[in-house]
């Protein structure tokens, strides 16, 4: 107990060295256009968070990462070290920023008039795949040239359009009588 005696002293301290038993806790800040089905679909910049209640964080602090290109999963890490020891993080970011691709076709190739023809999207994506692709109906009411529009979708949530061409015509059998093709 102070004071002792009669007078003020200045006093003691004691104090027990604090205990730190665990690592920093490293926290990902992930900053970028979120697609669909976890893919972003535009530049990405991981940042890092690194906080440690009991100690000091001894450790360089982890650098910011901009992930700029397209890829399947890039993984970025981060280590820091305090007297509880050392912690590390690791995030995996998808990428996919490219549109799928798209060549419709209308098949059969020689449409007739009232007749049935089918529209194929022929979608394709390198990267996060395709979701979903589709094409309009193409119309055989009328002769002429016509055209249908195609979409695809891809699972980072990119989306395109196109249109094939094609012409309806009429269907020729020949002549009849009394017109004689004279053996041509």
């Amino acid at each position: 107990a102070r004071p002792q005696g009669a007078k003020c002293d200045i006093g003691a301290y004691e104090a027990e060295p604090s205990v730190d038993d665990t690592p920093p806790v490293i926290t990902p800040n992930i900053d970028g256009a979120l697609g669909s089905n976890g893919w972003y679909k535009g530049n990405v910049t991981v940042s890092w968070s690194v906080t440690d209640a009991e100690s000091a964080v001894t450790s360089v602090p982890c650098a910011s990462t901009i992930i700029s290109a397209d890829t399947p999963g890039q993984a970025v890490a981060c280590s820091a070290t305090s007297a509880g020891g050392t912690g590390s993080e690791t995030v995996t970011i998808k990428r996919d920023a490219t549109a799928p691709a798209l060549a419709p076709a209308v098949a059969p190739s020689a449409v007739l008039l009232n007749g049935t023809a089918t529209a194929t999207p022929n979608a394709t994506d390198a990267l996060s795949g395709v979701a979903t692709s589709s094409c309009g109906t193409p119309n055989t009411a009328t002769v002429g040239s016509k055209s249908v529009s195609c979409s695809a979708m891809d699972n980072a949530g990119n989306s395109a359009t196109a249109s094939a061409a094609y012409a309806v015509a009429y269907q020729f059998v020949g002549f009849s009588g009394p017109v004689l093709g004279g053996g041509v």
